[in-house]
């Protein structure tokens, strides 16, 4: 009796699959007739798509827009629901009609918009040895990625975004620069050609990378570059290695040796085109470049800290030339619409306003909130943000270098940065990152990996917004010479999930 009940059941969902592709037929023609780019004709096939994918069957008890978006949310190839259901297979389902009705010409594609996001990198320093990438509008960690080899000790610190979203981080543990393409923009490459990225992953959703969903740095097809700052890699400089890096125009990339003085241009593929000693510009050898950022002349402006001075550099001549600031040079970051540049003078307790073109002191002004001052940035209306990390503390300047507004922040603030929608990142040692808005009201907390030791420069507010999603094709790719016929109509699904599922057909001849 059970065994004649399970055929029942089987035949029934059947024959339900077979009304579904009866309505396909009736509402997408015959075999030989063409569907129109008309507007009438794509409207009335979007309503017909609506109404077919919409239709639950019975027992699964979910619609076929539903089933769609199980392969999405699962990332399965075949969703199967079991032979004690008849079994409902969406690629079958997807081949068995359309190639009946469009041979090998066709192609189906269904897609979430799951966000539109910018995106940040914040290094694990420390014990951590990797880089976070992180969703601007979530706050979730999208991807973490090793920075050296097993067994070696990075320190990752600074950090510089590309035009593209990519990211160059500096190891402080050794003389090397990494890059890290951005996934979600194209940018990683397909070393072992088996058609799939092999990088790490949220694979659980849970907003967080863990180990288990990491990749190691060998394998990781999103390390695009490993470039070695010297004759050979050499480890074990706890935080003498790279501690300055920065990107021009042209997405190639200058970085300073802490410990060995020097300086060098790369190209963005990663050859090292250049390189300077700064032996001669340094004052005390104790000390070597600390940080640096390229200005919209092209000028690399780079921080002595220590040596309390700053170093400007002209690629069109290759002039350096040493300037004076009299207080501890920690953290620098650019005028956005001025030329200038800011300075947080981290014991120093001050914030200092140069002017680029003159070399001048625009102010110099001493504030206790700034004590162990170290991050800061300018935004585009030439307000100024500093952390203090002693204080833990964010604080908002006027043009003037006066006191706006200032609120608490994570524990042990270090890195300051302004993404592409206007919204204030603040990096905390204690593993903590948080975002506000430019009245400095808190918005999102959140917290991964191990401590966050960065200053600035992790964000980036010229990197257009990348949509993150998830995709799921069917069919065949159509030729250059063969002319699309047919019409591509995106109609919006919802998923079980509750994301819209956008549904695009297509066929040429």
């Amino acid at each position: 009796m059970k065994a004649q009940t399970l055929e029942m059941f089987e035949l029934l969902i059947l024959v339900l699959i077979a009304s579904v592709l009866v309505i396909f037929f009736y509402f997408f023609l015959t075999p030989k007739q063409t569907l129109t780019l008309e507007e009438q004709e794509s409207i009335r096939i979007s309503e017909a798509l609506k109404n077919i994918f919409y239709y639950k069957i019975p027992g699964v008890d979910k619609t076929l827009a539903q089933i769609f978006g199980d392969r999405i949310n699962t990332n399965e190839e075949i969703i199967d629901y079991g032979a004690f259901l008849g079994g409902v297979n969406s690629t079958a389902i997807a081949y068995n009609y359309f190639e009946n009705y469009y041979g090998y010409k066709w192609a189906l594609n269904f897609s979430t918009l799951e966000e539109t996001t910018s995106i940040i990198w914040i290094p694990n320093s420390a014990d951590g040895n990797s880089i976070s990438k992180i969703s601007a509008i979530s706050g979730r960690e999208l991807g973490r990625y090793y920075t050296v080899s097993r067994g070696i000790s990075g320190n990752p610190s600074r950090v510089a975004i590309d035009s593209r979203g990519n990211a160059w981080i500096g190891n402080r543990g050794t003389n090397t620069l990494v890059k890290i393409g951005l996934k979600e923009n194209g940018e990683c490459e397909d070393k072992n050609n088996d058609g799939e990225i092999e990088s790490s992953e949220d694979l659980n959703n849970d907003g967080e990378i863990d180990s288990s969903e990491m990749v190691s740095f060998e394998k990781d097809e999103c390390i695009l570059a490993n470039v070695i700052l010297g004759s050979k890699m050499i480890g074990g400089l706890g935080s003498a290695g790279v501690r300055a890096v920065c990107v021009d125009a042209n997405d190639n990339v200058y970085a300073g040796l802490y410990q060995d003085k020097k300086l060098f241009y790369i190209s963005r593929e990663g050859s090292i085109l250049k390189e300077w000693d700064l032996t001669n510009y340094i004052k005390d050898s104790r000390y070597g470049p600390y940080g640096c950022f390229v200005d919209s002349k092209n000028i690399v402006w780079i921080s002595l800290v220590l040596d309390k001075a700053l170093l400007r550099f002209e690629p069109s001549n290759n002039n350096f030339e040493r300037i004076e600031v009299g207080k501890i040079v920690y953290g620098i970051a650019p005028c956005r619409e001025e030329d200038c540049l800011v300075i947080n003078c981290w014991v120093d307790s001050s914030l200092v306003k140069i002017n680029t073109t003159t070399k001048g002191k625009i102010f110099d002004k001493s504030f206790s909130e700034l004590f162990q001052g170290r991050g800061v940035i300018v935004d585009e209306e030439g307000y100024t943000y500093a952390v203090s990390t002693s204080n833990n503390l964010i604080v908002k300047f006027d043009k003037d270098g006066n006191i706006l507004i200032k609120n608490t922040t994570c524990s042990n603030p270090a890195g300051i940065g302004e993404d592409i929608f206007g919204k204030i990142w603040v990096a905390c040692l204690d593993v903590s990152v948080w975002r506000f808005d430019k009245n400095l009201n808190v918005e999102l907390k959140t917290s991964f990996g191990t401590q966050h030791y960065v200053y600035n420069f992790f964000t980036s507010y010229k990197t257009p917004p990348i949509v993150i999603g998830k995709e799921v094709g069917f069919g065949y790719l159509q030729k250059e010479t063969e002319r699309l016929k047919t019409f591509v109509a995106p109609v919006p699904i919802p998923s079980y999930s509750g994301k819209v599922i956008n549904f695009v057909f297509r066929t040429w001849q």
